[in-house]
């Protein structure tokens, strides 16, 4: 009987509080204008980044598996390269990121590279 009236009690205070209309003396409209914004802030959020991956014969004898991740890991292209046929990639990413890994996988063996991306053009070159 005492765990069904702590749950009512429990279950009357969620409710009377979700009721609750928070502060009453602020409104969106009069904190967005109060907002300001510096004169070089930008709202750009993505940023088109070309990469070049290129790889010697002497690495990919018979082909390789490519992938290309973002620092936090997710894949943003996975797909084949061949000796002397460089792979050409147009990446949208987020401003903030600053360098993407390239991996080359061939055979039993893998080799990665940070590559930087901040110019807008990069190139991973495996050797």
């Amino acid at each position: 009987m005492s765990k069904s009236i702590y749950l009512w009690a429990v279950l009357a205070v969620a409710a009377i509080a979700a009721c609750s209309n928070g502060p009453a003396d602020t409104t969106p409209t009069d904190n967005l204008d109060r907002v300001e914004i510096p004169e070089d802030f930008s709202f750009v959020t993505k940023k088109s980044v070309a990469l070049k991956v290129r790889a010697a014969a002497s690495v990919v004898e018979n082909g390789a598996a490519l992938e290309v991740k973002r620092e936090d890991g997710r894949i943003l292209y996975m797909g084949p390269i061949q000796a002397g046929q460089d792979v050409d990639l147009k990446l949208n990413l987020p401003t903030k990121d600053e360098a993407v890994t390239v991996t080359l996988q061939s055979n039993d063996t893998a080799q990665s590279a940070r590559v930087l991306i901040d110019s807008g053009e990069a190139t991973a070159e495996f050797e």
